[in-house]
């Protein structure tokens, strides 16, 4: 267990800031006509369908496959879609799973404490954010309880991300036998640069193999209430309250979730005790079809922003986009603009006011283009806006830990989970415009008669973001 001094960590950031913001990304990002090639290479049948028990399925492919061409009507370029993402990213499709939306901090924490309850075996969970919560229980409670009944609990926590958790919860859980990983420890001399840049952002937590949860939501007290009006938080404030989304998933996909906080663990070289039954036998809970996707800045492609600009680039219908921190680069700007032009609805929720002035303005930067190429832009004011979720033409759906940034897809270790079907994509849908009613619609008119301070601090960001 590799403890540090918050002080210290704070000193050696600053010290490090000018080697932060003269970086650039080093990961070139993904062509579409690269996936396409890469599609076309693996010939008709390309799409990876994986049943409960970790294998190519073979009788039952056929009538997976039938469901999917069900779902013509509704969004003809779907095989595309996910023939484009199997062959590009390697990410198979996992039928037979039971997926359930958790919409802000409390459902979320209820949720993923009863799991943990629950355990037997193992406890894993990654997360950006990582600190005490008294939510109805006391997680490091709970966690030292667990682990003095036998259950394997580990977890791995961001060493920026976390800078701000005190060292006396770190110890406590390491002296209550929890194995505790710090992911990249702030070391500049030991790290160089990847200190800063290269982060883990996953939300992870993966119970006995069977339940697992991801999503946008950090162990971090500014869940411990709702957002919206009944929420008690004072208008625009980023105290707490905080509006995300969260997945619990159940069946053959919590495999997938497994095997990335297993790989975390390995390549941080976090200890060498292997879990007892890190892969049971899946059950096959329900019907969701999920393709678990997971991005890293080990290679030179982003899996996540290739499967997100695929999903816009087919859309039919409807792109209903929620992002917390959105800065595009122009072939995300191009894609969003090119399906709404085609007569595509195409909506985006973002933040009504942030934590990150930088983010903030680089992003609304980008309004001009995106209202001018018929985008309709909403900014949210029911809380800060966190979530990551995407649905287009009502049948693709995401949610995860990604933002459509430049950090998350050049920097970061990021994870979603891709759902397929209809009425996962309705309850999506049905998400969306109960926060579009607690935002307020930019207007392509009024926006054009910003002040001239807002078009400075859109510049002045703009400049930033690559970093941000």
């Amino acid at each position: 267990m590799r403890f540090r001094s918050h002080a210290l960590v704070a000193s050696r950031a600053a010290a490090c800031l000018a080697s932060f913001v003269i970086a650039g990304c080093s990961t070139m990002l993904p062509t579409l006509e690269d996936a396409e090639r890469a599609a076309a290479a693996r010939g008709p049948g390309s799409i990876a369908i994986v049943g409960a028990d970790g294998t190519l399925m073979g009788e039952r492919r056929s009538m997976i496959e039938e469901r999917l061409a069900r779902y013509r009507g509704t969004a003809g370029g779907l095989e595309r879609k996910l023939a484009i993402t199997s062959a590009y990213t390697g990410s198979p499709l996992t039928v037979g799973n039971r997926t359930r939306i958790l919409v802000d901090g409390p459902a979320a924490y209820r949720a993923i404490f009863d799991a943990i309850e629950a355990a037997r075996e193992h406890v894993h969970i990654e997360s950006f954010i990582f600190e005490e919560l008294d939510f109805e229980r006391r997680l490091s409670d709970l966690l030292i309880r667990k682990a003095k009944e036998g259950v394997d609990v580990r977890v791995v926590y961001d060493s920026f991300g976390s800078i701000s958790t005190p060292s006396a919860f770190l110890r406590g859980l390491d002296a209550g036998g929890v194995a505790l990983c710090e992911y990249n420890p702030i070391n500049p001399i030991r790290a160089r640069l990847a200190f800063v840049h290269h982060r883990t952002h996953r939300k992870i937590v993966v119970v006995d193999g069977s339940v697992a949860f991801t999503g946008g939501i950090n162990f971090h007290g500014v869940y411990r209430t709702g957002s919206g009006p009944m929420a008690g938080r004072r208008a625009g404030t980023v105290d707490e309250g905080w509006r995300d989304t969260h997945l619990k998933i159940e069946g053959p996909a919590v495999r997938e979730l497994q095997s990335l906080f297993l790989e975390t663990w390995r390549k941080q070289n976090c200890g060498e005790r292997a879990p007892r039954s890190p892969y049971p036998r899946a059950s096959e809970e329900g019907e969701g079809i999920v393709s678990i996707i997971g991005s890293a800045p080990d290679g030179t492609l982003s899996p996540m922003y290739l499967t997100l600009v695929t999903a816009i680039t087919y859309a039919e219908k409807s792109i209903f986009l929620t992002a917390a921190y959105f800065i595009p680069d122009p072939n995300t700007v191009n894609a969003l603009t090119a399906a709404a032009r085609r007569g595509v609805d195409v909506r985006l929720l973002l933040p009504g006011f942030t934590d990150s002035w930088l983010a903030f303005h680089a992003g609304r930067s980008h309004y001009e283009d995106l209202l001018a190429g018929g985008v309709r832009i909403f900014e949210y004011h029911g809380g800060l806006l966190h979530a990551k979720t995407a649905v287009v033409d009502g049948v693709w759906s995401t949610i995860g830990s990604s933002n459509v940034d430049w950090r998350s897809f050049c920097y970061n270790d990021e994870v979603n989970a891709i759902v397929v079907g209809r009425g996962f994509g309705s309850d999506m849908d049905e998400i969306f415009r109960a926060d579009l009613a607690q935002a307020t619609e930019i207007a392509q008119d009024k926006w054009a008669q910003r002040t001239p301070w807002a078009r400075s601090s859109e510049t002045i960001a703009r400049r930033f973001e690559q970093l941000l």
